[in-house]
């Protein structure tokens, strides 16, 4: 798990940024693998847990192991409680819908820079969750644009592998932006479809590229969901 960017990664993102760039360590540093723990019985929260933590140690969205315990702040559990792993009885999880990719993809959204897409999204690929676009000019600084309105959640550096980044919330839709170069905006601020919000920097194979990955709720979701497999801008 060194590029893909799971909801939880994201929500310790936003969470930790406070505003700043996050220069800590990753969800993976912190608490190990996504999905280590296998949902079933009761958890009982010890010293130190979060329960982010828990819910990235049993593959679980967060918000949703808050609803099923009566949680409501999820930054304040207590040492000894008894927290339930799996959802109340007649309780589903909420369903998620991703559109099928088509080459139109969905109104209102873009592609967010100009360039062939030299990797495909391939999530079962470790590294895959995302499309990397390689720039059209073949040097770095070529326009990096919002591919849907919305507002920048995070602005930093703090996934290793993906280099400067922006994740910027497009109504339900949580997209990151990497290997960027210059930023031109700033957490918290609203942006427009077409606006340049950045540049594109140097992938780690030292080519100009861009690193763009899309999630809704819990789901990684192939970008070309959203912006259409036929290059828009």
């Amino acid at each position: 798990m060194k590029h893909a960017l799971p909801l939880a990664l994201f929500a310790l993102l936003l969470a930790a940024c406070g505003g700043g760039r996050y220069h800590g360590p990753t969800a993976y540093d912190l608490h190990g693998q996504r999905g280590a723990m296998r949902p079933g019985g009761d958890y009982i929260v010890r010293p130190g847990d979060t329960l982010f933590g828990i819910s990235w140690r049993y593959g679980l969205d967060m918000q949703e192991l808050a609803n099923w315990n009566g949680i409501s702040d999820p930054n304040r559990i207590l040492v000894g409680q008894r927290l339930r792993t799996t959802p109340p009885r007649g309780v589903q999880p909420k369903p998620v819908y991703i559109p099928q990719v088509s080459s139109a993809g969905q109104p209102g959204w873009m592609w967010p820079t100009r360039g062939r897409v030299i990797s495909e999204y391939a999530p079962n690929t470790p590294g895959g969750q995302s499309l990397k676009i390689g720039g059209s000019r073949g040097h770095r600084g070529q326009p990096i644009y919002a591919a849907h309105d919305g507002e920048v959640a995070y602005v930093g550096s703090g996934l290793s592998g993906v280099g400067r980044m922006i994740i910027i919330r497009h109504d339900d839709v949580l997209a990151a932006y990497g290997y960027l170069d210059n930023i031109n905006v700033k957490e918290h601020q609203r942006v427009q479809r077409g606006q340049q919000i950045a540049s594109m920097g140097i992938s780690p194979q030292s080519t100009p590229a861009l690193y763009f990955e899309t999630r809704k709720g819990n789901r990684t979701a192939n970008p070309y969901s959203y912006i259409g497999s036929t290059p828009r801008y």
